[in-house]
């Protein structure tokens, strides 16, 4: 983590909460934990990884 995986103007984040598709958009997992939005590549460095 903290490696940088890209340029520098790339910001990629996990945002279930914000969805074009309403079916897509979630308030909580398949568990039962609360989503949350997770910066996964910021200003271009590997901040963590998706467990999918």
């Amino acid at each position: 983590m903290g490696e940088t995986i890209a340029n520098s103007k790339v910001n990629i984040t996990d945002d279930p909460l914000k969805s074009s598709d309403a079916l897509m958009g979630r308030n909580f997992d398949d568990e039962g934990v609360a989503s949350k939005k997770v910066s996964v590549v910021e200003s271009g460095k590997l901040k963590t990884l998706l467990h999918i």
